[in-house]
């Protein structure tokens, strides 16, 4: 009888090749998130995330543009995201499709810096209490200010779904160990709210997050150089729990 060759293993996805290939993509859709077709959207999301003289930082004007490429739902369903996903010329090879799709599983919050492997550094979640290990498309000197024990404010995304990596998205807001008690308890209050609305949800990596899902905004920043107000992580009433679709 003869005896047939095991089947040969599938190549999980080069972490350093995908987020150095995130850039360009993400350079792209942003782009494409900002042209004039998104436009009445976009400038509406803008104007709710200014404050009430109407000013907009430059950390909440990135954060409020990355949300709306890769969470914001449009009139018809879908988002920025899948549309550029399935618009770009030429067309996505297969891990390409892959890694942007996943980034509809944004995890925002509040993080400990523990230490760093190699160009990654490692955050842990107050939220959560798990554990990431958070590359940045500009490479490890984005990296550099930060520091073991400081914290930080951030959205992360999967680098691939194949993968056990994460990468920066939006702005990356450094905070003095000193903030740690303020940070902790802007956490409790968030996870305090979710839970209360039902607003956990499950990303498709496998992780259970008790914040807000897809169709919520993101945090708004304070305009000073202290850390996010603890009234700013609201779930809506009308939240529903559910499993970002890709």
């Amino acid at each position: 009888m003869e005896r047939s060759d095991p089947p040969t293993p599938t190549a999980r996805p080069q972490v350093a090749t995908l987020v150095a290939r995130s850039a360009d993509l993400k350079g792209e859709l942003v782009a494409f998130a900002q042209s004039p077709r998104f436009a009445r959207p976009l400038d509406a999301r803008l104007d709710e995330a200014a404050d009430r003289l109407g000013f907009l930082d430059e950390a909440t004007a990135i954060d409020t543009i990355d949300h709306f490429a890769l969470q914001h739902r449009l009139a018809d369903g879908s988002t920025v995201l899948e549309r550029f996903a399935a618009q770009r010329r030429p067309p996505l090879g297969e891990d390409e499709q892959a890694m942007l799709l996943g980034w509809h599983d944004v995890v925002e919050g509040a993080f400990e810096v523990q230490g760093f492997e190699e160009d990654a550094v490692v955050l842990h979640n107050l939220l959560d209490d798990l554990v990431y290990q958070v590359h940045s498309n500009l490479g490890r000197r984005a990296l550099g200010k930060l520091r073991t024990r400081m914290f930080v404010a951030a959205r992360v995304v999967p680098v691939h779904p194949d993968t056990d990596a994460w990468l920066i998205s939006g702005n990356l807001a450094a905070y003095a160990p000193s903030n740690g008690p303020q940070l902790a308890q802007l956490a409790v209050q968030t996870l305090t709210a979710h839970r209360r609305y039902g607003c956990a949800s499950t990303t498709s990596t496998g992780r259970t997050r008790p914040w807000p899902n897809s169709t919520t905004r993101p945090l708004r920043r304070q305009h000073t150089e202290g850390p996010p107000s603890t009234n700013s992580a609201a779930c809506p009433k009308n939240s529903a729990t559910r499993t970002p679709s890709p």
